[in-house]
C-alpha cells in the first residue's frame, strides 16, 4: 500500500500528461467494435493516458483530483483484444469502486472481479474469452498491491464469472458505491447553487 502512495504522489508531483511519450485521450478506449467508457465513484467521467513509460499495462491513478486510467500501449499491443479490455475494466472497477482513495488488500480481486462480471454482462467477455485469459494470467507472480498469484487469479476470473455469490457480494459493494456518488452528487449541487 505505501508503494502504492508512494508511486501515486510521485507521479502527480513529476509527471503531467504533457510529458514526453503521453497522450490523453478524452474519448473511449477501443476494443473492436466495442467502445468502453470509464466513470468514477463520484460519476466523473475517466480519461485515459497512453504512456508507453509506465512499468505496466494499465494503472489507475488520480491527478488534480482528475481520474485517469494510464495504458501502456506497447506492453498491451502483445496482448489479445479481450484480454486488453480486461486489463483496462480492471483499472475503472479501481475508479468505481473508490479505491485510489480507500485501498486495501482486498482492491485487486475486487477489481479483477467486477471487471469479468461487468465485460460478461455487458456481452464484451464470453466465457470461452476468460479461459483464452490463462496463458497470460497464470505466469504472472502477483505483487505486494495484492494482485494474487497467476494460477490463484485464473481461478478467481473464473469463479467470478460463473458464480453468482459473488454477484451479490459485489451488488452489495456496488449499491454502496453508488450510494456513496448519490451523496456526492448532492453534496456538490448543493455547493453550486450557493
Amino acid at each position: 500500500m505505501r508503494l502504492c502512495i508512494v508511486f501515486s504522489l510521485l507521479f502527480c508531483l513529476f509527471w503531467s500528461p504533457s510529458s514526453q511519450g503521453a497522450e490523453v485521450m478524452r474519448s473511449h478506449f477501443p476494443v473492436r467494435t466495442h467502445f468502453q467508457q470509464c466513470h468514477d465513484l463520484r460519476g466523473e467521467f475517466v480519461s485515459t493516458i497512453r504512456f508507453d513509460e509506465l512499468r505496466d499495462v494499465a494503472h489507475a491513478v488520480i491527478m488534480n483530483k482528475v481520474p485517469y486510467i494510464v495504458l501502456n500501449p506497447t506492453r498491451l499491443a502483445t496482448l489479445p483484444p479481450k484480454l486488453q479490455a480486461f486489463f483496462y475494466e480492471h483499472e475503472c472497477a479501481h475508479h468505481l469502486l473508490g479505491h485510489n482513495y480507500n485501498p486495501t488488500l482486498s482492491s485487486e480481486p475486487e477489481a479483477d472481479c467486477l471487471a469479468v462480471k461487468s465485460g460478461r454482462d455487458r456481452g464484451l467477455f464470453t466465457r470461452a474469452d476468460v479461459v483464452a485469459f490463462r496463458p497470460w494470467i497464470v505466469p504472472l507472480r502477483g505483487s505486494m498491491r495484492g494482485h494474487l498469484p497467476g494460477k490463484k487469479r485464473f481461478a478467481l476470473l473464473m469463479q467470478c464469472f460463473d458464480d453468482s455469490e459473488t454477484d451479490k457480494n459485489l451488488a452489495e459493494r456496488m449499491q454502496s458505491a453508488l450510494a456513496t456518488t448519490a451523496r456526492l452528487r448532492r453534496a456538490r449541487s448543493i455547493v453550486h447553487r450557493d
